[in-house]
């Protein structure tokens, strides 16, 4: 059996939504990971072969693809591959930072108790469990979200919160790309303690500051070595 195949057991019930989703993950970070060259044609019957999955979770893909700027949809022809260049994750994470200020601005007011702030330390501390750099690649992205995504449950914006979750999905790959190093993954773990004090005292004003330093070091970091890529 091939790598390159997408394995799909019966006995899974896995569903063409979710077929889709795997699709939609492994093209979008073929493409960040420049398997395809910008411009590049490629059809549905390119990916289907390629991946062993049937039409409808690839056209699926496309057209999320496209929503998301890495695929130009063309009707009966397929679609051309685009990319993601500095000022594209420059935008997007500006964007994720202004909806994760949003949803914390509602939820620092709501009502939570001591337990809610021992899960985040809870959270945040699966990171001492990593052993290597590589290790901590892997775990990072999951368990980062993890930590956001639990702060978010006690908002009620769910259109700020889907957004978040789409603009995520676009960094994770390129992440994957260009990874993270030991201090910088140190460093954004020191920032989730001061989100996390900042919640305890309630003190929105300190958490909006720490807020906005950890997406903006984190979005220069990632600049910094698309450029040097460059």
């Amino acid at each position: 059996m091939s790598d390159n195949k997408l394995v799909i057991k019966d006995d899974h019930k896995i569903t063409i939504k979710t077929v889709a989703n795997h699709v939609t993950d492994r093209l979008r970070q073929e493409i960040i990971d420049g398997v395809y060259k910008i411009g590049e044609h490629i059809t549905v019957k390119n990916i289907v072969n390629k991946y062993g999955v049937s039409e409808m979770p690839v056209r699926e893909a496309f057209q999320c693809l496209k929503g998301e700027g890495l695929l130009e949809v063309q009707q009966y022809k397929g679609a051309r591959v685009l990319s993601i260049n500095v000022r594209d994750a420059s935008n997007i994470y500006d964007i994720r930072r202004m909806m994760e200020l949003l949803i914390m601005s509602e939820v620092v007011t709501k009502e939570y108790d001591e337990h809610f702030i021992e899960e985040l330390r809870r959270i945040n501390s699966l990171f001492d469990l990593c052993q290597s750099k590589e290790e901590m690649n892997i775990q990072y992205q999951d368990v980062n979200n993890q930590f956001h995504y639990y702060m978010f449950s006690l908002c009620d914006n769910n259109r700020a919160k889907d957004m978040y979750v789409f603009y995520s999905g676009l960094l994770k790959a390129l992440k994957k790309r260009y990874p993270n190093e030991i201090d910088e993954m140190k460093q954004a773990i020191a920032e989730h303690e001061e989100i996390i004090y900042s919640l305890s005292k309630r003190d929105q004003v300190k958490l909006e500051k720490v807020l906005t330093q950890h997406a903006l070091r984190a979005k220069n970091e990632l600049i910094r070595k698309m450029k040097i890529s460059e």
